[in-house]
């Protein structure tokens, strides 16, 4: 029996080799190495940590809870209780959001889809955290052909927390001020998405402006930045203006609005004029800026991008351009490092490198590591060395609507002559007011 054994073993490679090749069934050669597909183990390589992030700390987690949600019904009872009409077309939410280092808001979101008329929507916002803090948005969009609308928008804001972080590449190097905002804007205008790859947003728009002396927390007032530095108040602080002006953005995009993460192309343009039309300095500027992305897809829908863009204003006749006025890339712009407010300028350009996965089949992850600043008009003192950084990680919703969320964290850094110091931490959770 050992014998036997041993037999069978020795003789297995044997029979083994004697085996017949598998038959060509399909008569087709087979496909050889793929060079792109060689040089994609580059990127998938440098990006594995962050699949681990989003695999293991985001994607599972949340979609663990999300789909324990859904099986509880939880969402399809939330929307029989928020959503009325026969067809669900009218609803009223709950809303609330923070951005570390602002005051925090809570409100309310609520729409009524065709209204009078099937084309026609309209939508309301209201928040608020406390009397010195209150913002009232209404919109009213006309659906022309599909992706194509009409709208109407009005927006009443006050709050005490603005700031003012200093204006060109060296802001934030001199700590920051807080003022008070009241703002009241009209806009009228249309949207074109989804026709293809073209997208256009063209609007006409009327602002006016006040400002007033608001401490928060530690920070002090504008009076007394500006006083300690024995510097004038910036154009327009605190008289307020008036202003009257009209924006058009264009973009050509080969990925589908809506999907996954998928790799592509995309370039769009930005014009537009505006002019105070009171107070003491009169006058116009123009504002032209463009945008260059390019992605590739790594693996199942994980991509990294690489998107620049740039943005510069033009005083007609050499005016003074109001402070508030100025590029901002903080907030929702370029660089989410920084607060809205931060970082202001006569021009701003920023390379980008975002690396996106899908969490949820209607939510993405996003990271990303932006190099950029502002600088004076015309990029006159641009330089490397007076660039800075922001990174973070965040997550949003694939098709961002009237109202979209927002989570995510985010760091900024000081210039890399000033050794790219962290000076600025973001977190932000909630749903924004993007009426």
């Amino acid at each position: 029996m050992c014998l036997f054994a041993a037999w069978i073993a020795l003789a297995s490679p044997a029979l083994a080799q004697e085996r017949r090749p598998l038959p060509d069934y399909d008569g087709r050669v087979e496909p050889g190495d793929d060079a792109v597909d060689a040089l994609l183990w580059i990127p998938r390589v440098v990006t594995a940590p962050l699949y681990a992030i989003s695999e293991f700390v985001l994607r599972r987690p949340i979609g663990w809870l999300l789909t324990e949600v859904e099986r509880a019904d939880v969402l399809q009872t939330i929307a029989g209780v928020l959503t009325f009409g026969a067809e669900r077309n009218i609803g009223i939410f709950p809303t609330a959001f923070f951005d570390f280092g602002l005051v925090p808001s809570v409100g309310i979101y609520a729409f009524w889809n065709r209204f009078l008329f099937s084309e026609n929507r309209i939508s309301v916002h209201g928040a608020t955290w406390g009397e010195d803090w209150l913002s009232l948005s209404v919109a009213d969009r006309v659906a022309l052909t599909d992706g194509v609308e009409l709208f109407v928008s009005n927006r009443l804001l006050q709050r005490p927390d603005a700031i003012f972080g200093g204006i060109g590449h060296t802001a934030t190097a001199n700590g920051r001020a807080r003022f008070g905002v009241s703002i009241v804007e009209t806009r009228v205008g249309i949207d074109a998405v989804g026709i293809g790859p073209f997208s256009m947003h063209a609007s006409l728009q009327h602002r006016s402006i006040g400002f007033r002396d608001s401490s928060w927390g530690d920070d002090p007032t504008m009076s007394e930045w500006f006083g300690q530095r024995s510097m004038p108040l910036p154009t327009g602080y605190p008289d307020g203006y008036q202003s009257l002006g009209g924006r058009i953005t264009a973009a050509l995009d080969s990925r589908a609005r809506g999907a996954p993460p998928q790799g592509g192309a995309r370039v769009g343009v930005l014009l537009g004029e505006t002019g105070t039309i009171d107070g003491a300095q009169r006058g116009a500027w123009l504002v032209v800026g463009g945008e260059l992305e390019l992605a590739a897809d790594i693996e199942s829908h994980h991509v990294i991008s690489v998107r620049g863009e740039a943005s510069a204003l033009t005083g007609h006749d050499g005016v003074a351009i109001p402070f508030y006025e100025l590029l901002d890339p903080g907030g929702t712009g370029a660089m989410r490092g920084f607060l809205a407010g931060t970082l202001r300028g006569e021009s701003v350009a920023a390379m980008t490198l975002e690396y996106a996965w899908p969490v949820w089949v209607f939510l993405n992850g996003r990271l990303h590591v932006t190099c950029g600043n502002v600088f004076e008009r015309h990029f006159a003192d641009f330089a490397v060395e007076r660039l800075r950084l922001s990174f973070g990680i965040g997550l949003e919703p694939r098709i961002a609507g009237e109202h979209p969320f927002d989570l995510q964290i985010a760091l900024g850094t000081s210039t890399f002559e000033n050794g790219t110091s962290v000076e600025s931490v973001r977190f932000v959770v909630g749903a924004r007011n993007g009426l």
